[in-house]
């Protein structure tokens, strides 16, 4: 196995090959965990310590556009080139760990194969509320991902425009539905600590009436 080839396999489990060998799922799955109980013990201020950071030459192309779904085709990890940003293609996966958050919040990202991949995602709106944003469990759609090596040697996915991922969960409400009921959902979201969609509700309040802040 060569080089190029060590590192393409590699990226199906998260780690840079030792020798040629890539380790298995399971494999990356106990050293993420491992990652999270030193991340807990150690009780890092997450406002300022950042373990993953990244070279700023390696970052995806700013856009500030917002890609449509329906536009775009299904891709999964194991079709991933190195440093490329996979236009016209969308990710979807489960996140199966709970997330840490360092400079970026990270998680543990499975596809619908079973590969598995590290996500950073940068720029994040919603830091105070990350572990309900991407809490285990939750399935996210990354829209042209950019895979890459990270500075730490790690190969994974990095995100820097929120409007690059969505998050698929049950919605009480559409478009159509009108601000007094979406302040009931977003009061009952709340108080049941479901800041996500409650955070959605009000967003949405604030679109339909934008100079009424009255409604929140």
């Amino acid at each position: 196995m060569n080089t190029e080839q060590a590192l393409l396999y590699s990226a199906l489990s998260g780690f840079i090959p030792s020798g040629n060998s890539a380790p298995t799922k399971q494999q990356l799955i106990s050293h993420f965990r491992e990652g999270l109980e030193q991340y807990k013990l150690a009780k890092i201020d997450e406002s300022k310590f950042a373990l993953h950071s990244t070279f700023s030459t390696t970052k995806k192309s700013d856009r500030s556009r917002k890609l449509n779904l329906d536009t775009l085709s299904p891709i999964n990890i194991r079709n991933f080139a190195l440093n490329k940003t996979h236009k016209n293609s969308y990710l979807k996966g489960k996140i199966i760990l709970e997330p840490m958050k360092l400079t970026a919040v990270i998680v543990l990202l499975e596809d619908s194969n079973g590969d598995i991949a590290q996500v950073a995602i940068y720029n994040h709106p919603y830091a105070a509320i990350y572990k309900e944003r991407f809490k285990a469990g939750t399935t996210i759609i990354i829209k042209e991902p950019f895979f890459k090596l990270f500075a730490d040697g790690w190969p994974g996915i990095r995100v820097d425009n929120i409007l690059d991922i969505e998050i698929e969960e049950e919605q009480l409400y559409t478009a159509e539905t009108n601000c007094d009921k979406l302040k009931q959902y977003g009061s009952a979201f709340f108080k049941d600590k479901k800041f996500t969609k409650a955070i959605d509700c009000y967003d949405r309040i604030l679109k339909q009436n934008p100079a009424d802040i009255t409604m929140l």
